[in-house]
């Protein structure tokens, strides 16, 4: 699986999260070798896990960061987050009855989203970073 890629147009300009964006993705780049290296099913539920509970983390200090700065799409960012995190935990579920579902489906999303969800939903609160 190839991995993710960081650089510096996926920057949101706030040096504590785009940290947290580059964690997210090494994260997600681990579980992914891992998969691709057959790691057990208690290793990669544990990095599936923990890549979760680190975007739970990252995600409150990024909304404590959009409500310092006033961002108007607070709540609608919020719902993404919520969206994100509930689908994991789905996620998680899904593996426990189908292995197969890491690889075709459960890594494609958590790659996609990670940049996407960068590129077109952080990327909107840049503006309200004061100079």
């Amino acid at each position: 699986m190839e991995p993710v890629k960081w650089d510096e147009s996926i920057s949101v300009g706030v040096e504590a999260l785009d940290s947290d964006h580059r964690r997210l993705v090494g994260m997600i780049n681990k579980l992914a070798e891992a998969l691709d290296a057959g790691e057990s099913d208690k290793v990669l539920l544990n990095l599936l896990n923990g890549m979760k509970n680190y975007a739970i983390e990252h995600f409150s200090r990024e909304e404590s960061y959009m409500l310092f700065i006033k961002y108007p799409g607070l709540k609608a960012h919020k719902e993404q987050h919520a969206r994100f995190v509930r689908k994991v935990i789905g996620f998680e579920a899904d593996y426990k009855r189908d292995r197969a579902l890491l690889g075709q489906t459960i890594m494609p999303f958590l790659m996609e989203w990670l940049i996407g969800h960068i590129m077109e939903s952080d990327k909107k609160y840049c503006a309200y970073i004061p100079k």
